[in-house]
């Protein structure tokens, strides 16, 4: 009875001090945190690509085009990692889902964004949403703030248009979410954020994803001549009205922003204390 009273004492400390080292990228996306690229039929390149992180591929097994382009991590092409990869895929997307809907960014169903200011928070459209021209996204230097865009069917961002970012702060993060449909990032765009779309993802010409990734569930990932980074180090951020590159809070593979908080998030904090109260009451029946 001891023994196993002294076992659960055990995973009750365990909990909270999960919580307290878990990184929020990897709480969120899982496995397919590590991907630059994931795609569900094939991933097809063509040109001097570089992709920082992962590239895989399921339930197809077909990656084409690495050489010329570049992979820093691993490939995987239809195996058990891509698999687990996907499935973390899906269940990310059906958890964005529930934060909906968030704030509209249109009346109608198709939204258009050229040269607008957002603060943290979730926005989204029943339809199409463009990315036209630049779309600047303050952060206010908040820690732990998001972005979450809930797409209601295509992302397509035109070409050279520009996603800011703007007083990024730790833990900060980004995302772009489609659960039935498609993104396209237009010719010689900066696109800054993690793509979640439910079927495909087109990467023009020359565009850059500088700090995020292109995860496609079902469909085709399509790549030509671009630079994806998990990594953020190269991602220009505004602070002050001075944008520099390499920023601090930008250098980790999780999230927009690599860097953790020092300080326990809100949830982090729950679990410690109901995790102190399952010690409490365990070492008194124990004694």
């Amino acid at each position: 009875m001891r023994l196993r009273a002294l076992s659960t004492l055990v995973l009750a400390l365990a909990i909270p001090l999960l919580a307290l080292n878990a990184d929020a990228g990897s709480i969120l996306l899982g496995t397919a945190a590590s991907f630059a690229v994931l795609g569900g039929s094939t991933v097809t390149n063509t040109g001097a690509t570089v992709l920082t992180g992962d590239v895989g591929v399921y339930p197809g097994t077909s990656i084409t085009g690495f050489l010329p382009g570049i992979v820093t991590g691993t490939t995987d092409a239809g195996d058990a990692f891509a698999h687990q990869a996907q499935a973390d895929l899906t269940t990310a997307i059906t958890n964005f889902g529930l934060d909906g809907p968030g704030n509209s960014l249109s009346g109608s169903s198709y939204a258009t964004t050229n040269g607008q200011t957002l603060s943290p928070g979730v926005y989204s459209t029943g339809s199409t949403l463009e990315v036209a021209g630049a779309l600047n996204l303050n952060f206010n230097n908040q820690s732990n703030a998001s972005f979450i865009f809930l797409v209601g069917s295509s992302l397509t961002v035109d070409g050279s248009s520009t996603i800011v970012l703007e007083n990024v702060g730790p833990g900060d993060s980004l995302f772009w979410v489609m659960p039935t449909g498609s993104a396209t990032v237009g010719t010689n765009a900066t696109f800054e954020g993690n793509i979640l779309a439910g079927i495909s993802i087109t990467v023009d010409a020359g565009a850059n994803i500088l700090c995020g990734r292109a995860l496609a569930s079902t469909g085709e990932v399509s790549l030509n001549d671009n630079v994806i980074s998990t990594t953020c180090e190269n991602a220009p951020v505004t602070t002050g009205g001075s944008t520099s590159t390499g920023n601090a809070f930008l250098e980790a593979s999780n999230g927009l922003s690599g860097a953790s908080s020092s300080a326990p998030e809100p949830n982090t904090l729950w679990l410690l204390a109901a995790g102190l109260l399952v010690v409490g009451w365990f070492a008194r029946g124990v004694s």
